[in-house]
């Protein structure tokens, strides 16, 4: 079975634009553009050298930093706007005191797709495709920037998910994995792991109704 925890792999952190680190030393400030109308384009590279860029609404506001607890002027990314960067590629939707809040739509080179976000995580229902060589597809919802609750997964070579997860994995549902020809209903442990009473059938036409623990028949079944 695929491993969800190792689909994950891109934190949303940079996406975050936390007005604060504007001052501190690890994100350089490069340039701030007034538009008039509440709209600005605010450039800053962060510590990885990669320069980012937001073009749209923003306000102005007081941020604490951790320099003494001073509080300093900032200009945030606050309404509808657009956020570029080598990596990210490009998101647009809305944000809230400098962090994607809101529905957006985002493409880069991994993946393409949209959905809700919350203080800077995806947080809701998001659709989303990735161009890598597994191809995954997903639709469904997320939390705390983890799958959780109900979602459906696609794969190039053919295999499939539709089921619950919780805080990035399988919980139970049907799955289909095309490498072994076989389709699986049940549950999954802390592991990913089959358990608990589930049913196989391959495409010979074999089945296998019973008991799974760590994986393995355990118990009656037939």
């Amino acid at each position: 079975m695929i491993r969800l925890k190792t689909l994950i792999t891109e934190s949303t952190a940079p996406f975050d634009i936390n007005a604060a680190k504007l001052w501190l030393s690890d994100v350089e400030l490069l340039s701030i553009n007034n538009f008039g109308g509440g709209k600005f384009k605010i450039s800053w590279k962060n510590v990885d050298g990669d320069q980012r860029n937001y073009v749209g609404e923003a306000e102005n506001t007081k941020i604490k930093t951790n320099v003494g607890g001073r509080e300093l002027p900032a200009i945030v990314p606050h309404g509808y706007g657009t956020l570029t960067g080598p990596e990210i590629g490009t998101s647009t939707g809305y944000f809230a005191n400098g962090r994607r809040d809101g529905f957006h739509k985002y493409k880069s080179s991994k993946k393409e797709g949209s959905g809700q976000y919350k203080n800077g995580k995806r947080e809701g229902y998001h659709e989303f495709r990735r161009s890598d060589s597994d191809g995954m597809e997903f639709k469904g919802n997320l939390k705390n920037d983890e799958f959780d609750g109900y979602g459906e997964f696609k794969w190039k070579n053919g295999s499939w998910f539709k089921g619950n997860l919780k805080n990035g994995k399988y919980v139970n549902g049907v799955s289909y994995m095309a490498s072994d020809q076989a389709l699986y209903k049940g549950g999954w442990d802390a592991n990913e792991e089959y358990d608990g009473y589930s049913e196989i059938k391959w495409k010979n036409g074999d089945t296998y109704k019973g008991n799974f623990e760590n994986g393995l028949p355990n118990g009656y079944g037939v």
